[in-house]
């Protein structure tokens, strides 16, 4: 009931006060309202956050509304599926005009069915940040929220390809918080559309441009499609060995890990695809790895290999020149892989 009696109107000099913390304690209870209000309640949101923008276009508000409007994307999906997708919409548009060569002297491109309110946002905050370039990293880390939130729930084809596409840009690869935002909306969004783009997720996780952090979650995402697919592991093969050559560490031995787990963990026939003579390889030249976590994921991979894999496979790993008497000895003093 309390939620309930609190207006936009009580918690706008909370939302855009000078304070930090109380401004996002007041997101919180903005989110928590939205959650039990109708779809009247969240147009009108939307036309307060155009009449914000047009008399404030300070950084701090732009990214305030911004918030606002991802918190309306996160809560109002089912109840107010037009309006949530004009935002997202406007928020699509930002994100690729801000990746657009000379942005600062062009205006928006606006895609999807943007509402005049959204159209005017969108129109205002690229005004503002040719002005102060310099915030467009932060304008877009907030757009990418809104896709975000949006992806948790059915994601739109062209949200899901406009993430895909911002996963290889230069400027997204530069800011972490960015890439860890466009990375998350673009596995929910695979979540989404389950086996119909399952071809996407081996090309995210062979990029180099994601770091181990963001692989963890794709590869997640990779075990729980093997469960479902058969044919997917033949797919996956060629990106996990392209991670286990990266150069980072935490890289080389997720990939290694992940194949060990399906291994350990899913039917023989979901996973057989991804032992390939290939995989043996580079498992085998792991036991050398410089660092020793990544020595005790090849072992625990090749070990798999030999507790559930068929007899052709176990075969290549008991006649694997790279494990012969020598490489075995050094394993047995090696303490992390032993």
């Amino acid at each position: 009931l309390a939620l309930r009696r609190f207006t936009l109107a009580q918690l706008e000099p909370y939302l855009f006060g000078a304070d930090r913390l109380v401004r996002d304690k007041a997101l919180d209870v903005l989110e928590l309202r939205l959650g039990a209000a109708d779809a009247d309640e969240a147009l009108r949101l939307v036309e307060e956050m155009r009449r914000k923008v047009r008399a404030d276009l300070t950084p701090a508000t732009v990214l305030v509304v911004l918030r606002c409007l991802a918190a309306l994307v996160k809560q109002q999906q089912l109840r107010s599926p037009n309006v949530c997708q004009s935002v997202v919409d406007m928020a699509l548009s930002l994100l690729m005009h801000l990746d657009s060569p000379g942005w600062e002297h062009a205006s928006v491109e606006l895609v999807g069915e943007p509402t005049a309110a959204t159209k005017d946002i969108a129109q205002d905050i690229a005004k503002a940040l040719a002005a102060r370039p310099k915030q467009a990293a932060a304008v877009s880390c907030e757009c990418a929220r809104i896709v975000r939130e949006h992806c948790r729930g059915q994601p739109s084809r062209r949200a899901a390809e406009t993430m895909y596409a911002q996963l290889a840009s230069a400027r997204v690869q530069q800011h972490p918080q960015l890439l860890q935002l466009v990375l998350d909306a673009s596995v929910r969004a695979l979540r989404g559309f389950h086996s119909a783009d399952t071809r996407v997720l081996p090309k995210l996780i062979g990029s180099f441009a994601i770091r181990a952090p963001g692989l963890q979650g794709l590869l997640e995402l990779a075990l729980e499609t093997l469960e479902g697919d058969a044919g997917f592991a033949a797919q996956l093969e060629p990106a996990l060995r392209v991670r286990i050559a990266d150069v980072e560490w935490e890289a080389r031995d997720s990939a290694l890990e992940c194949v060990g787990r399906a291994l350990r963990t899913l039917p023989w026939a979901q996973t057989s695809g991804l032992v390939t003579r290939g995989m043996i390889d580079d498992a085998a030249n792991a036991l050398a790895d410089p660092e020793e976590y990544v020595r005790a994921a090849a072992a625990q991979l090749l070990t798999a290999v030999v507790e559930r894999g068929d007899v052709a496979s176990v075969h290549m790993v008991e006649r694997h020149a790279g494990l012969a008497r020598d490489a075995l000895a050094r394993v047995l003093a090696d303490s992390e892989a032993l």
